[in-house]
């Protein structure tokens, strides 16, 4: 069973919404949530966190290969039926980065009111976030190095509020 963080980050850089009129002049709280989430991932959608999957072992080749035989969903989840799977990966490299891949997802995102056609600048800006562990990960650790991820990568009025901790279970 995997362990989990769910958490949510969050920047408020303004006071109050302000009219876009003013954009060339403000920080946006928007721009920045959005380039510390992108720092979470490489181009490959592997975690770019370091240290992140220090502690992440092979599974035994028992395992892997169980785990191999599983059929990953999304072959036809993408937009009018297409693949949805990663790109480039085998079906059962994708089963196996399923049970034993440790991951962070974005689940919900958040500036502003997409309903209003009113310009503004965003005072604040929000994403819930959810990393997935396997076993030897310890969440602890991990909310860690999200945080001195986010600071050393520039961005320290990033807030992280976790809200939920799920240890991995033992073995592999």
């Amino acid at each position: 069973c995997r362990g989990l963080i769910s958490a949510e980050l969050r920047v408020r850089l303004l006071d109050q919404d302000q009219h876009a009129a003013f954009s060339p002049v403000l920080r946006s709280s928007a721009w920045m949530l959005t380039h510390a989430l992108a720092s979470l991932v490489d181009e490959d959608g592997e975690v770019a966190i370091a240290g992140f999957a220090d502690a992440v072992r092979e599974p035994d080749a028992a395992a892997a290969e169980v785990a191999r035989s599983l059929a990953p969903p999304g072959e036809t989840l993408g937009r009018g039926g297409a693949s949805g799977w990663l790109p480039g990966r085998s079906a059962e490299d994708l089963a196996l980065r399923l049970s034993y891949g440790p991951t962070v997802n974005v689940s919900a995102l958040a500036a502003g009111d997409p309903s209003s056609e009113t310009t503004v600048v965003p005072a604040v800006a929000r994403a819930r976030i959810d990393l997935h562990l396997v076993p030897d990960q310890d969440p602890e650790q991990v909310v860690h190095q999200l945080r001195k991820h986010l600071d050393i990568h520039g961005f320290g009025e990033v807030e992280l509020d976790v809200e939920t901790m799920l240890w991995p279970a033992p073995g592999v």
